[in-house]
Protein backbone atom coordinates (compact mmCIF):
# COMPACT_ATOMS: atom_id res chain seq x y z
CA UNK A 1 0.00 0.00 0.00
CA UNK A 2 0.93 3.64 -0.95
CA UNK A 3 0.14 5.30 2.22
CA UNK A 4 0.58 3.15 4.76
CA UNK A 5 4.85 3.70 5.56
CA UNK A 6 3.08 7.76 5.96
CA UNK A 7 -0.27 5.65 8.26
CA UNK A 8 2.64 4.21 10.21
CA UNK A 9 5.07 7.62 11.26
CA UNK A 10 1.64 9.37 11.66
CA UNK A 11 0.70 7.05 14.64
CA UNK A 12 3.95 6.64 16.20
CA UNK A 13 4.27 10.33 16.50
CA UNK A 14 1.53 9.70 19.10
CA UNK A 15 3.90 7.37 21.00
CA UNK A 16 7.25 9.39 20.73
CA UNK A 17 8.03 11.53 23.86
CA UNK A 18 6.96 15.17 23.42
CA UNK A 19 10.16 17.58 22.69
CA UNK A 20 12.04 20.55 25.24
CA UNK A 21 9.77 23.19 23.40
CA UNK A 22 6.47 21.27 23.77
CA UNK A 23 7.23 20.61 26.94
CA UNK A 24 7.97 24.20 28.03
CA UNK A 25 4.66 25.22 26.38
CA UNK A 26 2.48 22.82 28.63
CA UNK A 27 4.45 24.14 31.39
CA UNK A 28 3.88 27.58 30.52
CA UNK A 29 -0.04 26.80 29.65
CA UNK A 30 -0.09 25.23 32.79
CA UNK A 31 1.20 28.05 35.11
CA UNK A 32 -0.66 30.98 33.29
CA UNK A 33 -4.00 29.91 32.36
CA UNK A 34 -4.59 26.68 34.37
CA UNK A 35 -3.52 27.66 37.62
CA UNK A 36 -5.02 31.09 37.75
CA UNK A 37 -8.15 29.71 36.83
CA UNK A 38 -8.41 27.18 39.77
CA UNK A 39 -7.40 29.12 42.10
CA UNK A 40 -10.44 31.37 41.17
CA UNK A 41 -12.43 28.89 41.27
CA UNK A 42 -11.53 27.81 44.52
CA UNK A 43 -11.75 31.41 46.04
CA UNK A 44 -15.33 31.74 44.75
CA UNK A 45 -16.58 28.27 45.94
CA UNK A 46 -14.93 29.30 49.59
CA UNK A 47 -16.52 32.67 49.15
CA UNK A 48 -20.13 31.74 48.38
CA UNK A 49 -20.43 28.90 50.92
CA UNK A 50 -18.90 31.96 53.36
CA UNK A 51 -22.07 33.39 52.27
CA UNK A 52 -24.61 31.72 52.14
CA UNK A 53 -23.60 30.53 55.99
CA UNK A 54 -24.16 33.90 57.03
CA UNK A 55 -27.29 34.66 55.31
CA UNK A 56 -28.72 31.36 56.42
CA UNK A 57 -27.37 32.50 60.29
CA UNK A 58 -29.06 36.02 59.67
CA UNK A 59 -32.47 34.32 58.50
CA UNK A 60 -32.69 32.28 61.16
CA UNK A 61 -31.57 35.26 63.46
CA UNK A 62 -34.09 37.55 62.60
CA UNK A 63 -36.98 35.12 62.51
CA UNK A 64 -35.95 34.06 66.32
CA UNK A 65 -36.23 37.78 67.18
CA UNK A 66 -39.80 38.15 65.19
CA UNK A 67 -40.99 35.02 65.99
CA UNK A 68 -42.36 33.85 62.57
CA UNK A 69 -42.44 30.80 61.36
CA UNK A 70 -40.54 29.38 58.65
CA UNK A 71 -42.61 28.46 55.40
CA UNK A 72 -43.62 25.04 54.69
CA UNK A 73 -43.11 23.81 58.11
CA UNK A 74 -46.35 21.50 59.05
CA UNK A 75 -48.70 23.84 61.81
CA UNK A 76 -49.00 22.34 65.33
CA UNK A 77 -52.17 21.23 66.34
CA UNK A 78 -54.39 23.93 67.58
CA UNK A 79 -53.56 26.87 64.96
CA UNK A 80 -54.78 28.07 61.83
CA UNK A 81 -53.67 28.93 58.40
CA UNK A 82 -52.12 32.40 59.63
CA UNK A 83 -50.45 30.65 62.62
CA UNK A 84 -53.01 31.70 65.44
CA UNK A 85 -53.53 29.52 68.01
CA UNK A 86 -57.09 28.34 69.43
CA UNK A 87 -58.88 30.64 66.93
CA UNK A 88 -62.45 29.05 66.41
CA UNK A 89 -64.03 29.72 63.17
CA UNK A 90 -67.37 30.70 62.51
CA UNK A 91 -69.44 29.07 59.71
Amino acid sequence: MPGAHNAAQFVQGFYRRPSLAARVAGLVFLLVIALPMVALLLCAAILSVVVFGVLSIWSKLVGALTGSRPQGLPRTPGQDDAGRKNVRVRR
